[in-house]
C-alpha cells in the first residue's frame, strides 16, 4: 500500500490547497520569482507603450517572442542531448512547440 506524501500526511480529504503555504516562505523577498505576484504584472509604463503598438508591431513582437523561445529550448535540449545532430534537435524542438498547450 502506497503512503501518502508527507505534505498530505495527517489529511483526511487529501487536499492541499491549505497545505501549500505551509512550505513557502511568506517573506515575498526570499520566494522564488515565479511566486512573485509583481513578475507576471506590466508597470504603466509598458502598459502605455503596449497600447501605443501598431497590430504589424504587436506581431513583429509576437513573433520575435516566439522564436526566441524556440532558439532557447533548443539550446537546452542540446546541452541534454549533446550528442544529437542539428536537425536531430530542430525536429525535436518543432515537435514540442507544436504540442505546447496553452
Amino acid at each position: 500500500m502506497r503512503r501518502p506524501h508527507p505534505a498530505i500526511a495527517g489529511h483526511a480529504s487529501g487536499e492541499t490547497s491549505d497545505i501549500v503555504g505551509e512550505y513557502l516562505p511568506t517573506e515575498p523577498s526570499i520566494r522564488p520569482a515565479c511566486y512573485r505576484g509583481s513578475v507576471d504584472r506590466p508597470s504603466p509604463q509598458q502598459l502605455a507603450r503596449y497600447r501605443a503598438m501598431t497590430p504589424s508591431e504587436r506581431l513583429r513582437q509576437a513573433d520575435r517572442l516566439y522564436w526566441s523561445a524556440r532558439r532557447l529550448r533548443e539550446a537546452h535540449e542540446r546541452t541534454l542531448h549533446p550528442d544529437w545532430t542539428d536537425d536531430e534537435l530542430r525536429d525535436h524542438v518543432r515537435g514540442i512547440f507544436l504540442r505546447a498547450g496553452t
